[in-house]
């Protein structure tokens, strides 16, 4: 495939891919992203509403390619949690939430051994 063949991009383009899509998506848009331009987060919103394809959407028009205000990341994360809860289950989402939770290290005991030198210090 060339990578200047509008014909040929278009056709691949996820916009014109829907009608085979089989799982859920969530789109998260900044309205300031230059990495992946809003109308294109926009253009995939309105196709999904007009094919009435239920998925998550999350538009802020002061963020960028990613979330930097406190309240925003706080919304993000909270959609997220919700979509992945109404999509994988409730379940799944603690099980993974319990496997990457910190847990207290134990020392190695060659960690806390002093390195050696030889020569002269």
């Amino acid at each position: 495939m060339s990578g200047t063949d509008m014909t040929v991009l278009a056709q691949c383009s996820p916009v014109h891919q829907l009608d085979g899509m089989k799982a859920r998506v969530m789109l998260i848009v900044g309205g300031r992203d230059t990495r992946v331009l809003p109308v294109q987060g926009m253009d995939m919103h309105i196709a999904l509403l007009q094919r009435k394809i239920a998925h998550g959407w999350l538009y802020k028009p002061d963020e960028w390619h990613g979330f930097y205000n406190q309240q925003n990341i706080a919304e993000l994360f909270e959609k997220v949690d919700a979509f992945l809860a109404a999509n994988i289950g409730p379940v799944a989402g603690a099980a993974n939430a319990r496997r990457f939770q910190r847990r207290p290290r134990i020392a190695r005991r060659h960690a806390l051994t002093p390195i050696r030198r030889s020569g002269p210090s």
